[in-house]
Formats: structure tokens, C-alpha cells, sequence
């Protein structure tokens, strides 16, 4: 998700907080890289307060710059790969977790390109430089 939002705010103009956003992704990311292939470390308040920061620098592009709030919407269903991902008949070995690790990974990007995607073809219907 931060991913996503990093990215709709480089297409929406927005520079300071996309390097926010990916700074933050950088940091997930490292987060998932530790814990693979097996999750040792839990999501926990850490994780919270960056889903938190997460949905402020959400609020922030929504209101407060040129970035489609459309495109952000797009970026909900990130939110709930970890419960799709519960979903999916993977083995209870380390091999089916780390599968899980892999398949959580997946979920949560296919709405994030999705949304810079849509931002993208949102943003280029709008130029009105007039060149």
C-alpha cells in the first residue's frame, strides 16, 4: 500500500510525500525480507503506527494536492491481502509459509500498480499546460 501511495503521489505531483511513502515501503519491505522465509517477528504497534502514517499521507495527497482520489481508493484492497492470503490452502510446513509470505507479497502489489496505474491515466487526461 505504501508503494501505491508513493506512487500516485509522484504522478499527482506531490514529491515530498511520495518520498515519504516509499521510505516507508523501503522499510516494510526490509521487514519481510527479515522475516522470510518464516515469519518470526509479528506485524505488532510498529505496524500499526505505519499503517497510520500510512492512511495520513493518504489524507494528505487526497486533500491537499493534485493526486486522484480515485486511484487512491483503488489501493483498499491491500488492506485485506493478509486475510485473503489466510484463505489459501498452502501446507502448515515452512515451505507452505513461506509460499504465504510470497502469495501476501503478491496480493497487496496487483492493487498497487493498479492504482498508480489509474493515476497515471487519470493524470494524463488533465494537462492543461496547454502544450
Amino acid at each position: 500500500a505504501a508503494v501505491a501511495v508513493g506512487g500516485v503521489a509522484l504522478v499527482g505531483a506531490s514529491a515530498s510525500v511520495a518520498q515519504l511513502a516509499f521510505a516507508l515501503a523501503a522499510a516494510t519491505g526490509g521487514l519481510l525480507l527479515w522475516n522470510w522465509p518464516v515469519e518470526r517477528h509479528a506485524w505488532g504497534n510498529a505496524g500499526q503506527a505505519a499503517l497510520g502514517i500510512l492512511v495520513l499521507l493518504a489524507a494528505t495527497l487526497t486533500f491537499f494536492s493534485s493526486a486522484r482520489a480515485e486511484a487512491l481508493l483503488l489501493v483498499l484492497p491491500a488492506f485485506f491481502a493478509d486475510r485473503l492470503r489466510d484463505r489459501l490452502p498452502l501446507p502448515r510446513t515452512a515451505a507452505g509459509r513461506a509460499m504465504g509470505t510470497v502469495a501476501l507479497t503478491v496480493l497487496a502489489l496487483v492493487p498497487a500498480i493498479a492504482a498508480v496505474g489509474v493515476a497515471f491515466l487519470l493524470s494524463a487526461g488533465s494537462d492543461v499546460s496547454g502544450y
